[in-house]
């Protein structure tokens, strides 16, 4: 796969992935290092982001639509317009197990009479009513990065996050959103603060668009490759 445009920890040692423009999940064994099996649920889509509730995927794509693939498989599919639009531009889901439902975040308009100039949304779908909350689970701004990143001595001119992909600490709740144009990991507390900031290397991401935690807080990382495969990195369990 050239571009993994979404990841998300499946089962043991297996990770889901989806790529731009097509409507199908690649299984990866991260213990074999190959993709496995891949299912096609769709006609071409441009689906940005998957996500796992341990019994089944979500797949999501930039216009809001949420796909449900009946126990990881192909084979029963359902379809829910969120009334989220390609306006929104989601890019990144994962699920929240302790409140059980699908998050989604907004690269773009973040709606809600919020200020994209200087804010980004996340909002929450439950997929057992089939219903968007109207309010954002989370709002984030852009300003509270600026702090974190200054508190490291990082760079903050020239900084415009866009949220492409979004997970959740296992332990501590914590939310980790990635944003590939600044090449960016930012961290919230559960309560929807900015808690941290930093970049990821150049060399190692060339455009980073998915990210997820396993159980025990194991980072995965997809990046598009430089006119090659495309990467992903495993980090050792994160305590944040």
């Amino acid at each position: 796969m050239r571009e993994i445009s979404g990841l998300a920890w499946w089962r043991k040692d297996h990770i889901a992935m989806v790529q731009d423009e097509k409507g199908e999940v690649f299984i990866f064994d991260i213990s074999r290092k190959k993709i496995t099996g891949s299912m096609d649920f769709d006609k071409n889509g441009d689906y940005e982001s998957v996500a796992s509730d341990g019994e089944h995927l979500y797949a999501v794509r930039s216009d809001g639509r949420v796909d449900r693939l009946h126990g990881g498989s192909g084979k029963k599919v359902d379809h829910w317009k969120t009334g989220l639009t390609r306006r929104n531009d989601v890019e990144g889901s994962c699920w929240d197990v302790r409140r059980e439902r699908l998050l989604m975040a907004c690269k773009a308009d973040p709606g809600s009479g919020l200020d994209a100039r200087v804010q980004r949304a996340v909002y929450a779908f439950d997929p057992v009513t089939g219903e968007l909350d109207p309010d954002p689970a989370l709002v984030v701004h852009l300003d509270s990065i600026k702090v974190a990143l200054a508190k490291r001595g990082l760079m903050t001119k020239g900084m415009r996050f866009a949220p492409s992909a979004i997970a959740i600490h296992p332990t501590t709740g914590n939310y980790w959103l990635l944003s590939a144009h600044d090449r960016m990991i930012v961290v919230l507390n559960g309560t929807g603060n900015v808690i941290d900031a930093t970049y990821l290397e150049r060399a190692l991401f060339p455009q980073p668009e998915g990210l997820d935690l396993d159980p025990d807080g194991l980072l995965l990382i997809s990046s598009e490759g430089r006119g090659g495969a495309g990467r992903l990195l495993v980090y050792e369990p994160i305590a944040n």
